[in-house]
């Protein structure tokens, strides 16, 4: 696992240019590759590409430049407008789930 960054800070990270030196790494070691002499002395050149990334929910929709989570249509696995309900007089919930006969 590699810790691409850990952002603290009054403001959020322009995301792309953020993490461009990695991107630019990740780009060389999937086209190039790194030469790497083995234990037994044969030259061998090692190839890398990224298979998997996760972050938590703001940074995903920053690198997938889609509205967040709470916002109208922020499911990323749907089209469905989403709304606000309330619960216990001091939390809201936003979902997006179609509710019959409501316009979504």
């Amino acid at each position: 696992m590699i810790i691409a960054g850990l952002w603290f800070g009054p403001s959020e990270p322009v995301v792309n240019m953020f993490l461009k030196p990695l991107h630019q790494e990740m780009t060389s070691l999937a086209s190039d590759g790194v030469a790497v002499k083995t234990s037994d002395g044969q030259d061998i050149v090692v190839k890398a590409v990224t298979l998997y990334g996760t972050g938590d929910t703001p940074a995903r929709s920053d690198f997938l430049d889609h509205i967040r989570f709470n916002g109208d249509y922020g499911c990323a696995g749907c089209e469905v407008k989403g709304y606000t309900i309330s619960g216990n007089g001091f939390r809201n919930t936003h979902i997006y789930t179609p509710i019959k006969g409501r316009k979504s």
